[in-house]
C-alpha cells in the first residue's frame, strides 16, 4: 500500500503540471519531454546512492559445510552457468501452473490490465467526444481524467493500508474487477464531464483495490528463491495484455469512437470478477 501511494501520489501530483505545460509552453512543448527526462536521470541518480547488500541462499550449515567439502575435493567448483531469461521464465510457470490462487489471480490481472489499458488509450479520445467546442479544450478535461483517477488510487492505497490485514483478499479482488468493470460501463454511456470524473475516481479507488491485495498474495505465497521468476512471468503476461488491448482499442475507436470500446471494455473486468467467484481457492484466498 505504501508503495503504490508513493507512486499514485506522483500521478496526481504530475498529470496537473502536464496540463499547465500544454497551456503555457505551446509551439514549446517538446521543451516537456525534456524536462521528463531530467526526471528520469535524477531518479537514476537516486538508485544509484543505494548499498544492497549480497543475497543470502537459505540452507543449513551442513549443506553449506557439504558443498565447501566437495568444492575442495574436486579442485575449485566450477563456476555455474547462470540461466537464460526463458529458462527463469520457464521456472516461473513450473511454479505458477500449479499454484490455483495465483495462476487465476494471473488470468484476472491479465483480464483488467486489458481493461485498463483499453481506457488507457480511449480516454483522450473520450475527453475530445465530451468536451463542448472544436478546441483544444478537451486537452484539460483529458488531464482532469487522468488527474481524477490518480486521486482515487491514492486514496484507494490510504484505505487498503488501513484494512489490507484484515480483508479477505480474495473477494477484495473479485469486488474490485466486478466495481472497475462497472465503472468502465458506466463511462461508456455518460456524456456530462463531472459524471465521468466521478467514475474516474472510483475506478482508481477499484483499481489499488485489486492491485493491492493481488502483489500481496504474490508475496504470501511465492517462495523468496522464485519471486522474481513468478513476478517476472505475471508481469509479462499481464502486460503484454495491456499492450495488446491497447493496439485492439487503437484499431476499434477508428469504427465505433471511444464510449462503446470502453463499455466493452468494461465487460471484460466484470467477466474477470465473476470468473473468481466460481472458483473456491479464489473466493477463500
Amino acid at each position: 500500500s505504501a508503495m503504490w501511494v508513493g507512486e499514485t501520489l506522483a500521478d496526481v501530483i504530475n498529470y496537473p503540471i502536464a496540463g499547465l505545460f500544454v497551456v503555457f509552453l505551446q509551439s514549446s512543448l517538446a521543451l516537456a519531454f525534456w524536462f521528463d527526462s531530467v526526471t528520469y536521470l535524477a531518479s537514476a541518480a537516486l538508485l544509484a546512492t543505494m548499498v544492497v547488500p549480497p543475497l543470502v541462499r537459505r540452507g543449513s550449515k551442513e549443506d553449506a559445510a557439504e558443498a565447501d567439502v566437495t568444492g575442495a575435493e574436486a579442485g575449485g567448483a566450477a563456476p555455474e552457468a547462470r540461466p537464460s531469461i526463458t529458462d527463469d521464465l520457464k521456472v516461473g510457470w513450473a511454479f505458477l501452473r500449479h499454484e490455483t490462487v495465483l495462476l487465476a489471480n494471473t488470468l484476472q490481472g491479465t483480464a483488467g490490465q486489458f481493461s485498463l489499458g483499453v481506457l488507457t488509450v480511449a480516454s483522450l479520445i473520450l475527453a475530445r467526444e465530451i468536451t463542448p467546442g472544436t478546441g483544444d479544450a478537451y486537452r484539460g478535461t483529458y488531464a482532469f481524467m487522468e488527474t481524477a483517477i490518480g486521486i482515487g488510487s491514492l486514496v484507494g492505497g490510504f484505505m487498503l493500508g488501513a484494512v489490507a490485514s484484515r480483508a479477505p483478499k480474495g473477494k477484495l479482488i473479485i469486488g474490485a474487477y466486478i466495481a472497475f468493470g462497472l465503472g468502465a460501463m458506466a463511462v461508456g454511456v455518460v456524456d456530462s464531464i463531472p459524471l465521468v470524473l466521478g467514475l474516474f475516481f472510483g475506478m482508481g479507488v477499484a483499481n489499488m483495490a485489486f492491485v493491492i491485495p493481488s502483489q500481496t498474495l504474490f508475496q504470501e505465497r511465492t517462495p523468496p528463491e522464485l519471486m522474481g521468476r513468478v513476478v517476472s512471468l505475471r508481469f509479462a503476461l499481464v502486460f503484454g495484455g495491456m499492450s495488446l488491448a491497447m493496439a485492439l482499442a487503437g484499431v476499434a475507436m477508428t469504427a465505433v469512437g471511444a464510449a462503446p470500446v470502453i463499455f466493452a471494455a468494461g465487460i471484460v473486468s466484470v467477466i474477470a470478477g465473476v470468473a473468481g467467484l466460481f472458483v473456491r481457492a479464489v473466493r477463500d484466498a
